[in-house]
């Protein structure tokens, strides 16, 4: 599955970015159409495409609330 977006809100796991395209695995991953918003772990991000694997995925088209951890 590839989709394109622009924000994303993660917790508590690793995240893996290059220039281009994000892959990540396991856990589920909330995120809308802009900013960035992460916590936790080393995360290099990009501005394209995102690729990832297994668990659920829910995405909207305007903000995500999310618990425990966040960075701005």
């Amino acid at each position: 599955m590839i989709v394109s977006v622009c924000m994303i809100l993660y917790t508590q796991h690793t995240v893996l970015y290059t220039e281009h395209t994000v892959l990540y695995t396991e856990h589920t991953v909330l995120y809308t159409e802009h900013t960035v918003l992460y916590t936790e772990h080393t995360v290099l991000y990009t501005e394209h495409t995102v690729l990832y694997t297994e668990h659920t995925v829910l995405y909207t088209q305007h903000t995500v609330l999310y618990t425990e951890h966040t960075v701005l």
